[in-house]
């Protein structure tokens, strides 16, 4: 499993939890000190576009890597309007997650921080931190749940905005690295 400390992945129990906010928080915190990109992927599966909306154009090939250009309300384009250096966003089909992201990974600077929206690229690699944002009344069951919460380094409640700050003020950075504070 590749070893990523300068890669913040932000999970959840299911959608409209907060993922893209806490994300946009982060980088808005950090982007005045830091160069940090922004990441978002959505893993496309047979059956699943009641998850991920049907976008413009379906995909056709294994991923698509695209960068944001311009700041607004996607959630892409919002880790823009939070001072992210770049940003981008990753459709990629769900059995070719670990070759998009290794693709992404290469037009990337050499240990760039980047802060990234996802649930299942936790099965690929080892970040700096990994946070799952849990809904306890989401009744959304995703492949491997139990697996994914026990990998992450905090859990946080959804609800909870008080943990949530606090959590944004306990993240450092040290050398070149993501990390909580005691």
């Amino acid at each position: 499993m590749k070893k990523i400390p300068q890669l913040i992945l932000i999970g959840g129990t299911g959608r409209n939890v907060g993922k893209t906010t806490l994300a946009s928080k982060i980088i808005g915190h950090f982007s005045a000190q830091y160069p940090i990109s922004g990441l978002k992927i959505s893993n496309v599966k047979p059956g699943d576009e009641h998850l991920h909306g049907f976008h413009e154009t379906q995909l056709k090939k294994n991923y698509v890597i695209s960068q944001e250009t311009e700041k607004g309300h996607k959630d892409s384009q919002r880790f823009l309007v939070e001072g992210a250096r770049s940003s981008w966003y990753l459709r990629t089909k769900d059995e070719h997650l670990e070759e998009a992201f290794n693709d992404f990974s290469e037009q990337m600077e050499h240990e760039q921080l980047v802060v990234c929206e996802s649930y299942t690229l936790r099965n690929y690699v080892e970040p700096g931190l990994f946070i799952m944002i849990q809904d306890a009344f989401d009744k959304e069951e995703k492949p491997n749940l139990d697996a994914q919460l026990k990998k992450a380094d905090v859990v946080i409640n959804a609800l909870d905005s008080k943990a949530i700050e606090d959590l944004i003020e306990s993240l450092k950075i040290s050398d070149g690295q993501w990390v909580l504070s005691a």
